[in-house]
C-alpha cells in the first residue's frame, strides 16, 4: 500500500469487518450511503481489492484493525 488509508477509511474498513452494513455506518458517521461507496471505492483501490469481501479478508489476515473500537452490528 504506497498511499495509507485517512482515519475515516480505517474506520469505515473496521465497521465494515464488524459486520456494519453501508447504510448503519453513513447513519453512524452522519453521511450518505454515496459518500460510504465512495469511501469504499477509495479503500478498495488504496489497498489494491476489488470486493467488500477481499477487504475484510485482508483486514483479517494482516490483523492491522482495532476491532474493539466500534460495536458489532448484531
Amino acid at each position: 500500500m504506497d498511499e495509507p488509508l485517512t482515519q475515516q477509511e480505517s474506520i469505515v474498513v473496521e465497521m465494515a469487518f464488524r459486520g456494519w452494513r453501508i447504510r448503519d455506518i453513513a447513519i453512524s458517521l452522519g453521511v450518505t450511503r454515496g459518500q460510504i461507496r465512495t469511501v469504499f471505492w477509495r479503500i478498495f483501490r488504496k489497498l489494491g481489492v476489488r470486493s467488500q469481501l477481499e477487504l475484510i479478508t485482508k483486514a483479517h489476515r494482516e490483523g492491522g484493525f482495532n476491532l474493539w473500537a466500534y460495536p458489532s452490528a448484531e
